[in-house]
C-alpha cells in the first residue's frame, strides 16, 4: 500500500496540474464563448450534474470505502462487481428520468444538442470507475491517465473552439473525454479486478449507497440546484455571473479535496484496525493543512477580487466581483465540513448524520433560493449558498462535539486567524498605491505574502514542515 506522503504528492500533482489546465481553459472559454454562451454551458452542466448524483447514487464514496476494506482476490471481485452492477442500475433509472425531461421541457429542448450530449456523458461516467482506483490507493495511474487526458483536451479546446457558436463543440469535447477515461480505466481495472454475475451482493450496499445517494442529490440541492434555479428564473448571462465568482473558489478548494480524497481510504482503514492515537492525530494533521491554506487564501482572495475576475475573466464579467467576495470565505467553511464528513463521520460509519446534514442543507438552500435568488438574482444565489453551508457545518460541528468523536484546539485557530490578518492589509496597500497594473499587484503580493507566510509559520504557528523546509533551505 503506497504511503499517504506518496499518495498526497500525487494527487497533489494532479490538482495542480488540473489547476493550471483551468486557470488555462477558464479564461480562454470565458473570453472566446462570451458571458451568455458560457452561462449556457454552466447551466447544462449543472443540470447533468444533478442526474449523475442519481446515477452514481453514494457510489463514489462507498466504493472507496468498501474496496479499501477488501484485501483478498475474491473479496475484492464480489465487491467491485456488486457495486458497479448496482452503480449500473442507478444510471439507468437517472436515464429513464432524464430523457423525457430533455424533450418535454422547453427549457432543454431549446439546447436539446447539449442535453442529449449528456446523457451520454451520464452513461460513460459509470464506467469511468474512479471510485475503484481511490480504494485501490492507486494515485498514480489516476494522475497520469487524468493529466494526459486533460492536455489533450485543453490542445483540442484550443484548435478547435475559436467563437461563440462553438459552446456545442466545446461540450462534444468534454463528453468525449468522459468516453475515454471510461475506456482507458475499464481497460486497466482488468487487471486486477474482474466483474461477475456470481456473487453478486446487491443487498449488501443498498442501504448505504441510498442514504449516500440522497445525501449527495440533498447536498446538490444547494450546489448544483443553484445554478439550475438561476437558469430558470433568470438568464444564462446570470449564471455566467455566478459561475465566474465561484471559479477560483472551485478551483482552490479543489486542492483539499484532493487531501480529504486521499485520506478517505487510509481513515477507513485505521478506524477499522482501532487506532485511535493515529485516527486522531491525522485529523489534527488536517485541521493545520486547513488553517495554514485557507485562511491567508480567504484574505488575499477578498481584497484582490477585481483583479482576479479582471485577469481570469476579463471584460464584461464585472458583476461577478462582489459575488467573488461573498463565497471566498466558504474556502474555510466547506474545508471544514470536508474533514467532519470525509474523514471522521463517514469512515467511522456515521452514514445517516451525512445524510441529515444534506436534508438540512436542502431545506436551506431551497427556502433561500425562494426568496433571495428571485429578488437579487446571482447575487442572491451567492448568499444561499454561504448561508447553506454554514448551516451544515454547524450541524458536523455539534454531531462531532456531542459524540466527542474529535477534539478542537481553539487557541490554535484563533492563532491563525491572527496570524492570516496581515495578509489582508499587505494586499489593500499594494492595490491602493499600484492600482494602475493588476498584474505587479499580484505579482507583489505573491512575493510579499510568501515571505510573510514562511516568517509567520516558522516563528508564530512553528509549522514543523515550514521550519525543516528553511533549515535544509540554509543548511
Amino acid at each position: 500500500m503506497a504511503s499517504i506522503k506518496s499518495n498526497f504528492i500525487y494527487n497533489s500533482f494532479l490538482m495542480v496540474s488540473n489547476y493550471l489546465i483551468n486557470l488555462i481553459l477558464f479564461p480562454y472559454c470565458a473570453r472566446v464563448l462570451g458571458v451568455e454562451r458560457f452561462g449556457t454551458i454552466n447551466f447544462a452542466q449543472n443540470i447533468i450534474q444533478y442526474f449523475l448524483f442519481i446515477a452514481m447514487m453514494g457510489i463514489t464514496h462507498i466504493g472507496v470505502r468498501e474496496i479499501a476494506k477488501q484485501s483478498s482476490t475474491e473479496d475484492r471481485n464480489s465487491t467491485f462487481s456488486s457495486l458497479f452492477a448496482l452503480n449500473l442500475i442507478y444510471t439507468l433509472i437517472a436515464l429513464a428520468i432524464y430523457l423525457p425531461l430533455v424533450f418535454f421541457v422547453d427549457r432543454f429542448w431549446d439546447q436539446k444538442s447539449l442535453f442529449l450530449l449528456g446523457s451520454l456523458q451520464i452513461l460513460f461516467t459509470t464506467f469511468t470507475i474512479e471510485w475503484y482506483f481511490r480504494g485501490t490507493e492507486d494515485f498514480r495511474y489516476i494522475t497520469l491517465r487524468n493529466v494526459g487526458i486533460k492536455v489533450a483536451f485543453l490542445i483540442s479546446v484550443f484548435c478547435l473552439v475559436r467563437k461563440p457558436d462553438d459552446y456545442i463543440l466545446f461540450f462534444f469535447l468534454t463528453v468525449l473525454m468522459t468516453l475515454v477515461n471510461a475506456i482507458v480505466n475499464y481497460w486497466y481495472a482488468q487487471k486486477s479486478v474482474h466483474f461477475s454475475l456470481k456473487r453478486l451482493k446487491l443487498g449488501l450496499y443498498l442501504k448505504s449507497s441510498l442514504s449516500l445517494g440522497a445525501y449527495s442529490i440533498l447536498t446538490s440541492m444547494y450546489t448544483t440546484f443553484n445554478v439550475a434555479f438561476l437558469g430558470f428564473i433568470w438568464n444564462d448571462i446570470q449564471v455566467g455571473y455566478y459561475t465566474t465568482s465561484l471559479k477560483l473558489y472551485t478551483v482552490i478548494l479543489g486542492f483539499y479535496s484532493a487531501f480529504t480524497g486521499v485520506m478517505l481510504p487510509r481513515m477507513t482503514s485505521i478506524n477499522e484496525s482501532g487506532d485511535k492515537a493515529s485516527f486522531s492525530g491525522l485529523i489534527e494533521k488536517s485541521f493545520e493543512l486547513l488553517y495554514t491554506i485557507a485562511m491567508p487564501l480567504v484574505m488575499v482572495l477578498f481584497v484582490f477580487a477585481p483583479e482576479l475576475v479582471a485577469l481570469f475573466a476579463g471584460k464584461g464579467y464585472e458583476p461577478a466581483i462582489d459575488m467573488s467576495r461573498i463565497v471566498i470565505p466558504m474556502l474555510l467553511v466547506v474545508g471544514i465540513a470536508q474533514i467532519l464528513s470525509f474523514q471522521v463521520l463517514i469512515p467511522k460509519g456515521y452514514d445517516k448524520v451525512t445524510l441529515y446534514a444534506s436534508i438540512i442543507g436542502a431545506l436551506v438552500g431551497v427556502s433561500a433560493n425562494c426568496f433571495l435568488t428571485i429578488k437579487m438574482a446571482a447575487i442572491g444565489t451567492c448568499f444561499c449558498v454561504v448561508i447553506t453551508e454554514c448551516c451544515v457545518t454547524a450541524y458536523y460541528l455539534y454531531v462531532v462535539h456531542a459524540k466527542k468523536l474529535i477534539h478542537f484546539n481553539t487557541k490554535k485557530i484563533i492563532l491563525h486567524f491572527i496570524t492570516s490578518l496581515p495578509y489582508a492589509v499587505i494586499c489593500y496597500i499594494l492595490q491602493k498605491y499600484f492600482s494602475n497594473s493588476y498584474i505587479f499587484e499580484l505579482c507583489s503580493a505573491f512575493m510579499l505574502c510568501g515571505l510573510y507566510f514562511v516568517l509567520s509559520q516558522y516563528f508564530i504557528i512553528r509549522n514543523q514542515l515550514v521550519r525543516v523546509f528553511v533549515s535544509n533551505l540554509f543548511k
